[in-house]
Protein backbone atom coordinates (compact mmCIF):
# COMPACT_ATOMS: atom_id res chain seq x y z
CA UNK A 1 0.00 0.00 0.00
CA UNK A 2 1.64 3.47 -0.75
CA UNK A 3 -1.52 5.93 0.07
CA UNK A 4 -3.57 5.84 2.61
CA UNK A 5 -7.12 7.19 1.88
CA UNK A 6 -9.64 8.78 4.60
CA UNK A 7 -12.74 7.20 2.66
CA UNK A 8 -11.64 3.96 4.30
CA UNK A 9 -13.18 4.42 7.51
CA UNK A 10 -16.70 6.42 8.84
CA UNK A 11 -16.00 8.48 11.72
CA UNK A 12 -18.17 5.91 13.70
CA UNK A 13 -15.41 3.25 12.81
CA UNK A 14 -12.42 5.12 13.66
CA UNK A 15 -9.92 2.67 15.08
CA UNK A 16 -7.43 3.42 18.13
CA UNK A 17 -4.69 1.50 16.77
CA UNK A 18 -3.61 1.71 13.15
CA UNK A 19 -1.15 -0.78 12.84
CA UNK A 20 0.47 0.03 8.96
CA UNK A 21 3.71 -1.21 9.38
CA UNK A 22 5.77 -2.81 6.11
CA UNK A 23 3.81 -0.50 3.65
CA UNK A 24 5.49 2.10 1.06
CA UNK A 25 3.59 5.37 3.00
CA UNK A 26 6.72 7.31 1.94
CA UNK A 27 4.88 10.14 2.35
CA UNK A 28 1.88 10.37 5.26
CA UNK A 29 4.04 12.55 7.47
CA UNK A 30 4.17 15.52 4.87
CA UNK A 31 1.32 17.36 6.13
CA UNK A 32 0.62 18.64 2.24
CA UNK A 33 0.21 14.75 1.37
CA UNK A 34 -3.57 13.14 1.11
CA UNK A 35 -2.09 10.28 3.06
CA UNK A 36 -1.24 12.81 6.06
CA UNK A 37 -5.02 14.24 5.71
CA UNK A 38 -6.68 10.63 6.10
CA UNK A 39 -4.27 10.15 8.96
CA UNK A 40 -5.70 12.64 10.49
CA UNK A 41 -9.40 11.51 9.88
CA UNK A 42 -8.55 8.79 12.98
CA UNK A 43 -9.19 11.51 16.14
CA UNK A 44 -9.20 8.68 18.91
CA UNK A 45 -5.97 7.40 17.82
CA UNK A 46 -4.21 5.91 20.34
CA UNK A 47 -1.39 3.21 18.87
CA UNK A 48 -0.49 4.55 15.20
CA UNK A 49 2.71 1.58 13.90
CA UNK A 50 4.43 3.14 10.63
CA UNK A 51 7.26 0.75 10.76
CA UNK A 52 9.35 -0.06 7.87
CA UNK A 53 7.70 2.62 4.78
CA UNK A 54 10.37 4.42 3.66
CA UNK A 55 9.90 7.72 5.59
CA UNK A 56 13.15 9.57 4.97
CA UNK A 57 12.75 12.22 7.27
CA UNK A 58 10.47 14.26 9.77
CA UNK A 59 11.04 17.46 8.83
CA UNK A 60 7.24 19.05 8.17
CA UNK A 61 6.61 20.46 11.77
CA UNK A 62 3.05 20.00 11.02
CA UNK A 63 3.11 16.35 10.17
CA UNK A 64 1.33 15.41 13.84
CA UNK A 65 -0.84 18.46 14.41
CA UNK A 66 -3.91 17.28 13.31
CA UNK A 67 -3.00 14.31 15.80
CA UNK A 68 -2.86 16.79 18.97
CA UNK A 69 -5.80 16.03 20.40
CA UNK A 70 -6.42 11.98 19.64
CA UNK A 71 -3.73 11.19 23.18
CA UNK A 72 -1.87 8.89 20.72
CA UNK A 73 0.36 7.49 23.23
CA UNK A 74 2.35 4.70 21.39
CA UNK A 75 4.37 5.72 18.00
CA UNK A 76 6.11 3.36 16.42
CA UNK A 77 8.73 4.14 12.92
CA UNK A 78 11.31 1.83 13.41
CA UNK A 79 12.81 0.87 10.06
CA UNK A 80 12.33 3.54 7.88
CA UNK A 81 15.55 4.82 7.24
CA UNK A 82 14.89 7.80 8.39
CA UNK A 83 17.74 10.25 8.45
CA UNK A 84 16.28 13.88 10.22
CA UNK A 85 14.15 14.88 12.81
CA UNK A 86 13.23 18.57 13.11
CA UNK A 87 13.25 20.01 16.72
CA UNK A 88 9.44 20.33 16.52
CA UNK A 89 8.65 17.08 15.16
CA UNK A 90 6.98 15.52 18.03
CA UNK A 91 5.63 18.69 19.65
CA UNK A 92 2.23 17.78 19.24
CA UNK A 93 2.44 14.62 20.96
CA UNK A 94 2.05 15.35 24.36
CA UNK A 95 0.10 12.15 25.22
CA UNK A 96 2.98 10.11 23.89
CA UNK A 97 4.60 7.37 26.12
CA UNK A 98 6.62 4.83 23.43
CA UNK A 99 8.13 6.07 20.90
CA UNK A 100 10.44 3.51 18.70
CA UNK A 101 12.68 5.21 16.52
CA UNK A 102 14.95 2.04 15.83
CA UNK A 103 16.47 0.97 12.98
CA UNK A 104 16.62 4.34 11.20
CA UNK A 105 19.75 6.47 10.11
CA UNK A 106 19.84 9.28 12.18
CA UNK A 107 22.84 10.78 13.57
CA UNK A 108 22.08 13.33 15.72
CA UNK A 109 19.03 14.85 17.76
CA UNK A 110 18.55 18.76 18.34
CA UNK A 111 17.65 19.96 21.57
CA UNK A 112 14.05 20.39 22.11
CA UNK A 113 13.57 17.35 20.16
CA UNK A 114 11.48 15.33 22.87
CA UNK A 115 10.57 19.07 24.99
CA UNK A 116 6.66 18.45 25.14
CA UNK A 117 7.15 14.74 25.46
CA UNK A 118 7.10 14.78 29.06
CA UNK A 119 5.16 11.44 29.35
CA UNK A 120 7.42 9.38 27.34
CA UNK A 121 8.50 6.50 29.29
CA UNK A 122 9.93 4.30 26.51
CA UNK A 123 12.22 5.67 23.95
CA UNK A 124 14.31 3.50 21.34
CA UNK A 125 17.28 4.94 19.71
CA UNK A 126 18.78 1.69 19.19
CA UNK A 127 20.87 0.56 16.00
CA UNK A 128 21.34 4.48 14.55
CA UNK A 129 24.03 6.28 13.51
CA UNK A 130 23.62 8.57 16.42
CA UNK A 131 27.64 10.34 16.86
CA UNK A 132 26.09 12.92 19.17
CA UNK A 133 22.87 14.28 21.07
CA UNK A 134 21.85 18.00 21.75
CA UNK A 135 22.36 19.50 25.01
CA UNK A 136 19.42 18.64 27.38
CA UNK A 137 17.55 16.64 24.61
CA UNK A 138 16.45 14.03 26.66
CA UNK A 139 15.95 16.63 29.78
CA UNK A 140 12.13 16.44 29.63
CA UNK A 141 11.87 12.96 30.05
CA UNK A 142 11.73 12.82 33.84
CA UNK A 143 9.40 9.85 33.64
CA UNK A 144 11.71 7.85 31.68
CA UNK A 145 12.19 4.31 32.25
CA UNK A 146 13.71 2.96 29.19
CA UNK A 147 16.20 4.43 27.11
CA UNK A 148 17.97 2.43 24.26
CA UNK A 149 20.74 3.79 22.16
CA UNK A 150 22.57 0.75 21.82
CA UNK A 151 24.14 0.03 18.29
CA UNK A 152 25.08 3.89 17.54
CA UNK A 153 28.19 5.59 16.85
CA UNK A 154 28.18 7.27 20.33
CA UNK A 155 31.90 8.65 22.02
CA UNK A 156 30.49 10.02 25.00
CA UNK A 157 27.67 11.07 27.29
CA UNK A 158 27.35 14.11 28.93
CA UNK A 159 25.51 14.90 32.18
CA UNK A 160 24.11 17.80 30.27
CA UNK A 161 21.99 15.64 28.11
CA UNK A 162 20.24 14.43 30.69
CA UNK A 163 19.74 17.14 33.35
Amino acid sequence: MSTLSSNWFSPTSSPYNLLLGGNRLSDVLDSRSASNAALCAFPQLSVLDLSHNGIKSLTDANAFKCLAKSGLTQLELTGNGISKIAANAFEPLTSLYRLLLNQNNLTSLAAGTFKNNTFLKTLRLDQNKISSLGANVLSPLKRLRSLNLSSNALKSLNADQFS
